[in-house]
Protein backbone atom coordinates (compact mmCIF):
# COMPACT_ATOMS: atom_id res chain seq x y z
CA UNK A 1 0.00 0.00 0.00
CA UNK A 2 1.37 3.35 -0.97
CA UNK A 3 1.83 6.17 1.52
CA UNK A 4 -0.88 8.27 -0.19
CA UNK A 5 -3.40 5.41 -0.09
CA UNK A 6 -2.61 4.70 3.55
CA UNK A 7 -3.08 8.37 4.43
CA UNK A 8 -6.44 8.39 2.58
CA UNK A 9 -7.65 5.37 4.60
CA UNK A 10 -6.53 6.96 7.86
CA UNK A 11 -8.36 10.20 7.02
CA UNK A 12 -11.47 8.27 5.98
CA UNK A 13 -11.50 6.25 9.22
CA UNK A 14 -10.87 9.38 11.28
CA UNK A 15 -13.77 11.11 9.50
CA UNK A 16 -16.12 8.18 10.17
CA UNK A 17 -15.05 8.16 13.83
CA UNK A 18 -15.71 11.90 14.17
CA UNK A 19 -19.15 11.58 12.54
CA UNK A 20 -20.00 8.64 14.85
CA UNK A 21 -18.89 10.53 17.98
CA UNK A 22 -20.86 13.63 16.95
CA UNK A 23 -23.95 11.45 16.40
CA UNK A 24 -23.40 9.75 19.78
CA UNK A 25 -23.17 13.11 21.54
CA UNK A 26 -26.14 14.58 19.64
CA UNK A 27 -28.42 11.64 20.49
CA UNK A 28 -27.23 11.43 24.11
CA UNK A 29 -27.48 15.15 24.80
CA UNK A 30 -30.95 15.36 23.25
CA UNK A 31 -32.24 12.41 25.33
CA UNK A 32 -34.62 12.94 28.22
CA UNK A 33 -34.94 11.02 31.46
CA UNK A 34 -37.70 8.45 31.01
CA UNK A 35 -39.76 7.07 33.90
CA UNK A 36 -41.34 3.69 33.21
CA UNK A 37 -44.61 2.86 34.96
CA UNK A 38 -44.77 -0.09 37.36
CA UNK A 39 -45.03 -3.25 35.27
CA UNK A 40 -43.43 -1.62 32.21
CA UNK A 41 -40.20 -3.48 31.34
CA UNK A 42 -36.78 -1.88 31.11
CA UNK A 43 -34.96 -3.66 28.26
CA UNK A 44 -31.25 -4.35 28.51
CA UNK A 45 -30.09 -4.23 24.90
CA UNK A 46 -26.37 -3.84 25.44
CA UNK A 47 -23.51 -4.87 23.23
CA UNK A 48 -25.45 -7.59 21.42
CA UNK A 49 -28.37 -5.27 20.59
CA UNK A 50 -30.74 -8.20 21.10
CA UNK A 51 -32.84 -6.82 23.99
CA UNK A 52 -33.80 -10.25 25.39
CA UNK A 53 -33.22 -9.28 29.02
CA UNK A 54 -35.57 -6.99 30.93
CA UNK A 55 -36.37 -5.77 34.42
CA UNK A 56 -39.78 -4.77 35.78
CA UNK A 57 -40.86 -3.47 39.18
CA UNK A 58 -43.46 -6.04 40.24
CA UNK A 59 -44.16 -4.76 43.74
CA UNK A 60 -43.10 -2.28 46.38
CA UNK A 61 -43.69 -2.14 50.11
CA UNK A 62 -42.83 0.56 52.61
CA UNK A 63 -42.42 -1.20 55.96
CA UNK A 64 -41.09 -0.25 59.40
CA UNK A 65 -37.36 -0.74 59.72
CA UNK A 66 -34.89 -1.02 62.57
CA UNK A 67 -34.42 1.93 64.92
CA UNK A 68 -37.65 3.64 63.90
CA UNK A 69 -36.60 3.95 60.26
CA UNK A 70 -38.32 2.67 57.16
CA UNK A 71 -37.48 0.06 54.57
CA UNK A 72 -38.42 0.15 50.92
CA UNK A 73 -38.76 -3.45 49.75
CA UNK A 74 -38.80 -3.41 45.94
CA UNK A 75 -39.51 -6.61 44.04
CA UNK A 76 -37.90 -6.62 40.58
CA UNK A 77 -38.73 -9.26 37.99
CA UNK A 78 -35.90 -10.09 35.59
CA UNK A 79 -36.98 -11.85 32.40
CA UNK A 80 -35.35 -13.53 29.41
CA UNK A 81 -37.39 -13.48 26.19
CA UNK A 82 -34.82 -15.54 24.24
CA UNK A 83 -36.25 -18.84 23.05
CA UNK A 84 -33.06 -20.94 23.08
CA UNK A 85 -30.38 -19.35 25.23
CA UNK A 86 -29.89 -19.12 28.98
CA UNK A 87 -28.75 -15.54 29.60
CA UNK A 88 -26.88 -14.13 32.57
CA UNK A 89 -27.67 -10.90 34.38
CA UNK A 90 -24.17 -10.02 35.53
CA UNK A 91 -22.87 -7.42 37.96
CA UNK A 92 -26.26 -6.01 38.70
CA UNK A 93 -26.36 -2.41 39.89
CA UNK A 94 -29.56 -1.18 41.52
CA UNK A 95 -29.96 2.23 43.16
CA UNK A 96 -33.07 3.82 44.67
CA UNK A 97 -33.25 7.50 43.72
CA UNK A 98 -35.51 10.19 45.19
CA UNK A 99 -36.04 13.93 45.08
CA UNK A 100 -33.31 16.05 46.62
CA UNK A 101 -30.47 13.97 45.14
CA UNK A 102 -31.11 11.00 47.43
CA UNK A 103 -29.32 7.80 46.35
CA UNK A 104 -29.68 4.59 48.36
CA UNK A 105 -27.90 1.33 47.59
CA UNK A 106 -29.66 -1.93 48.48
CA UNK A 107 -28.54 -3.90 51.52
CA UNK A 108 -27.54 -6.76 49.19
CA UNK A 109 -27.58 -7.55 45.47
CA UNK A 110 -27.00 -10.89 43.72
CA UNK A 111 -23.73 -11.00 41.75
CA UNK A 112 -25.20 -13.19 38.99
CA UNK A 113 -28.62 -14.37 37.85
CA UNK A 114 -29.00 -17.12 35.25
CA UNK A 115 -32.29 -16.87 33.33
CA UNK A 116 -33.36 -19.90 31.28
CA UNK A 117 -34.98 -19.42 27.85
CA UNK A 118 -38.36 -17.74 28.31
CA UNK A 119 -37.80 -17.69 32.07
CA UNK A 120 -37.92 -15.07 34.76
CA UNK A 121 -36.83 -14.56 38.34
CA UNK A 122 -38.03 -12.11 41.00
CA UNK A 123 -35.51 -10.53 43.35
CA UNK A 124 -36.29 -8.47 46.45
CA UNK A 125 -34.12 -5.41 47.00
CA UNK A 126 -34.18 -3.78 50.44
CA UNK A 127 -33.37 -0.08 50.83
CA UNK A 128 -33.15 1.37 54.37
CA UNK A 129 -34.17 4.99 54.93
CA UNK A 130 -35.13 7.21 57.84
CA UNK A 131 -38.29 8.69 56.29
CA UNK A 132 -40.59 8.30 53.28
CA UNK A 133 -38.95 9.38 50.03
CA UNK A 134 -40.30 11.91 47.57
CA UNK A 135 -40.79 10.51 44.07
CA UNK A 136 -38.84 7.23 44.52
CA UNK A 137 -37.53 5.57 41.36
CA UNK A 138 -35.14 2.77 40.58
CA UNK A 139 -32.05 2.86 38.38
CA UNK A 140 -31.08 -0.64 37.20
CA UNK A 141 -28.11 -1.59 35.05
CA UNK A 142 -26.12 -4.76 34.46
CA UNK A 143 -23.06 -6.11 32.72
CA UNK A 144 -19.36 -6.58 33.14
CA UNK A 145 -16.67 -4.07 32.22
CA UNK A 146 -16.55 -4.93 28.53
CA UNK A 147 -20.35 -4.81 28.17
CA UNK A 148 -20.55 -1.49 30.03
CA UNK A 149 -17.80 0.03 27.90
CA UNK A 150 -19.52 -1.15 24.73
CA UNK A 151 -22.84 0.29 25.91
CA UNK A 152 -21.16 3.64 26.61
CA UNK A 153 -20.32 3.81 22.91
CA UNK A 154 -23.67 2.63 21.47
CA UNK A 155 -25.79 5.40 19.98
CA UNK A 156 -29.19 5.48 21.67
CA UNK A 157 -28.42 2.98 24.44
CA UNK A 158 -29.76 4.21 27.79
CA UNK A 159 -26.29 3.56 29.28
CA UNK A 160 -24.40 5.38 26.54
CA UNK A 161 -22.12 8.32 27.25
CA UNK A 162 -24.11 11.36 28.53
CA UNK A 163 -27.48 9.67 27.79
CA UNK A 164 -30.24 10.48 30.28
CA UNK A 165 -31.32 7.41 32.30
CA UNK A 166 -34.39 5.23 31.93
CA UNK A 167 -35.81 4.67 35.42
CA UNK A 168 -38.40 2.36 36.94
CA UNK A 169 -41.22 3.93 38.94
CA UNK A 170 -41.49 2.76 42.55
CA UNK A 171 -44.91 3.25 44.13
CA UNK A 172 -45.24 1.77 47.63
CA UNK A 173 -48.51 0.01 48.46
Amino acid sequence: MTEARRRTWILLLAGVLVVYLVALLAVSLSSKTKLLAPGEPLAFCGAYIDCHLSATVSGTELIPGPGGGLVYRVKVKFANSATRATLPVERLRVVLLADGGVRIDPIASPPLLELPPGGSLEVDFVFPTLKPLGNPRLHVSEGGRIARLTEKLLIGDSDSFLHRPVLLSVRPT
